[in-house]
């Protein structure tokens, strides 16, 4: 669908503490069999008008991503920053991080990266790049640096 051009948008008015606040309870579960928990730091007050479907696969994507390379017993941060037309978010892991050869294929189709499941979770390699397009079809960014303290943050924006 996606690359056939024939994917429709539908964009509506979103609430983001209280998507956000669902988001989190769902990909909480995924992080129950490695003692790994999802948080949402601080919570983000207005409306951002997107695709709400595609808006949670993304971050379902991002925050299932970030599940499978942490260790066990980490915690993955998800923050949603209001900037100057834009709202940003971050989802931050605690896996030991991603090597500068790789940065160039994070987002690309069946890239296969240095940073594996840790638990031997299924990984198609497909998801960031469907990310991507997503995020892009509906005028954003993406992509990802080193967090300040360790793990990674892979981010993305979407216009306000």
């Amino acid at each position: 669908e996606i690359e056939s051009g024939r994917m429709q948008l539908n964009p509506t008015s979103i609430d983001l503490s209280g998507f956000l606040i669902d988001s989190i309870k769902r990909q909480s579960r995924l992080g129950i069999p490695k003692g790994s928990r999802v948080v949402l730091e601080g919570e983000p007050a207005g409306k951002i008008k997107a695709d709400p479907q595609r808006l949670r696969q993304v971050i379902d994507n991002l925050i299932s991503n970030a599940l499978k390379i942490s260790p066990n017993s980490s915690t993955i941060r998800l923050r949603v920053l209001h900037l100057v037309g834009a709202w940003r978010f971050e989802v931050q892991d605690e896996a030991p991080g991603f090597p500068e050869k790789d940065h160039d294929q994070l987002f690309k189709d069946f890239s296969r990266l240095s940073a594996r499941p840790t638990t031997g979770e299924r990984s198609t390699s497909l998801g960031l790049s469907i990310a991507r397009r997503l995020v892009e079809m509906q005028g954003g960014q993406i992509g990802a640096e080193p967090a300040s303290d360790r793990g990674s943050i892979f981010w993305f924006t979407l216009p306000d």
